[in-house]
């Protein structure tokens, strides 16, 4: 009975680090997008200082989301290790 538990828990615990894993990855799609549009921005900045002005504020939303997916990213990672401790015991 005892094995039988210890069995279901690490299942659980492959199919959490997996659901974990898919989501690191489309984190990471997200993060690579989110780079691109951000050099997007920053090329036509550097170019035409008129758009700086104009660009300033698009640039600031996207380096708010680009930090917000950050964060997701290190908390994702901060569980993914706690899980992993807690297979290891």
């Amino acid at each position: 009975m005892q094995q039988h538990d210890q069995m279901a828990k690490q299942t659980h615990m492959q199919e959490v680090l997996v659901k974990l894993d898919v989501s690191l990855e489309q984190l990471q799609k997200g993060l690579g997008r989110l780079e691109g549009r951000l050099s997007g921005v920053m090329r036509p900045m550097m170019e035409a200082p008129t758009l700086r002005e104009q660009s300033n504020g698009v640039y600031v939303a996207l380096a708010n989301q680009f930090q917000e997916r950050v964060t997701r990213l290190e908390e994702l990672v901060r569980q993914v290790e706690s899980i992993t401790e807690a297979l290891e015991v």
